[in-house]
């Protein structure tokens, strides 16, 4: 989550990039932005509201925008790419996914000191990613049953329509490479990984170990490959009437086996709960009705689901890793956290469970 020093250097700046914007807004006067409103986000950028206004010919316009900017640590990972964002919005801007609308990319450091971009905002509710967590508090937290059912498959939906697109029809941002097959997607991830882990140097990490050479070992051969989110959980969506009507956060999107977001979905629903010493809400459905709302949706069976569970209890474990590596020295954590905490645990019962 952005601190106020973040939020702070990016309001004084914020005369900058009205100059940046009136260069971009032809015939353009009087632009200005309402000063920023910090907006909860997660640890990678930082996120504020702001309205845009300017007056041209036709008359004085208004629009309602977020900005997203990397913070000045660099973000999550240590290759940090916030430009992935907004090219991956940007290609799904008219396949009916319901992302928000990009609007520009702020690539000239002296404008705001690091790179950002300008999107629509959305409005309508966004699940809680504060404790007690979705499970505890907030909209679903809130809902009848009934709503949350209908908020929760409303999520699988969307993420079956993103599945169902044909990449050959998306102008892919170079930066999203695209694997020969899913097996070689699935090996470039389990690289990935691998090299984030070797780069945080925190320690041996047994179970991430373990859990690499087992999933090498076992990369199952997709005929499928798909855009996928990456991120996909509640947090990460915008409700209206209890549809999806944003779909947020693409920094972990990725080109292959689409199973890995169900899976995913699938695990932070149970994380979640158990973080925060929760019940899970009564009433959401079961992994397996999800898989079968899933299924419906596209036409085609999900497959390999325990070995991408086992993939992205690795992610999840992983990013927890770097999280602790890319933290600032003021921010401790627990003696043995990296060995012992809900996501490594819950890697650790899925390899023994399926080993």
């Amino acid at each position: 989550m952005a601190n106020q020093e973040d939020v702070a250097l990016l309001e004084s700046r914020r005369r900058r990039l009205e100059r940046w914007l009136a260069e971009m807004l032809p015939n353009a006067a009087d632009v200005s932005l309402s000063s920023f409103t910090p907006v909860p986000s997660g640890f990678s950028n930082i996120t504020v509201f702001t309205d845009l206004r300017w007056r041209d010919a036709s008359g004085v316009h208004e629009q309602e925008l977020v900005l997203r900017a990397q913070p000045a640590q660099g973000g999550l990972f240590p290759d940090y790419d916030l430009r992935l964002q907004y090219d991956v919005m940007a290609c799904l801007q008219h396949t009916g996914i319901p992302v928000p609308k990009v609007a520009w990319f702020v690539d000239d450091p002296d404008v705001l000191g690091a790179p950002a971009f300008l999107m629509r905002r959305v409005h309508g509710e966004v699940a809680s990613g504060f404790r007690p967590g979705f499970h505890g508090h907030g909209l679903f937290f809130d809902a009848s049953i009934e709503r949350r059912r209908r908020m929760w498959f409303a999520a699988v939906d969307a993420m079956a329509s993103l599945h169902s697109l044909q990449l050959d029809a998306l102008e892919l941002p170079s930066s999203l490479q695209r694997q020969a097959t899913s097996a070689d997607a699935v090996r470039a991830m389990l690289d990935l990984i691998e090299g984030q882990l070797d780069w945080a140097a925190l320690g041996p990490l047994p179970i991430l170990r373990e859990a690499l050479a087992f999933l090498r070992e076992r990369v199952p051969v997709e005929a499928r490959a798909a855009l996928c989110w990456g991120d996909p959980r509640p947090g990460n969506i915008v409700y209206r009437d209890d549809q999806v009507a944003g779909v947020l956060d693409w920094e972990l999107a990725y080109v292959g086996p689409p199973e890995g977001d169900i899976a995913y979905f699938l695990l932070v629903d149970e994380v979640v709960a158990e973080l925060n010493d929760v019940p899970r809400l009564p009433g959401l459905p079961e992994a397996a009705e999800t898989v079968a709302r899933y299924e419906q949706r596209t036409g085609l069976p999900v497959r390999n689901l325990e070995f991408h569970s086992i993939l992205q209890a690795l992610r999840m474990a992983a990013m927890l890793v770097l999280t602790v590596r890319l933290s600032p020295p003021q921010l401790a954590f627990p003696p043995g956290y990296l060995t012992e905490n809900i996501p490594t645990r819950r890697l650790a019962a899925l390899l023994h469970t399926h080993a």
